[in-house]
């Protein structure tokens, strides 16, 4: 927003909420590129899981046959 034109308007207390506001939607945006980090992290390691779990099934498999 416009500083100066936005003091000569716009009174003090509607300022102050505006930056309240502006404040509160920067934590947000950084909260939510955080949360969509952890998201992909959380994913790749789930990814890693079931990679894991197939390769256990697989050997699961190979061992009953041999049994």
């Amino acid at each position: 927003l416009n500083a100066a034109l936005m003091e000569s308007s716009v009174p003090t207390s509607c300022l102050k909420y505006i930056e309240t506001l502006q404040t509160e939607i920067h934590k947000i945006s950084i909260e939510r590129e955080t949360l969509k980090f952890e998201m992909m992290s959380a994913q790749a390691m789930i990814n890693i899981l079931q990679a894991r779990i197939d390769l256990l099934n697989k050997e699961n498999e190979d061992l009953k046959r041999k049994v």
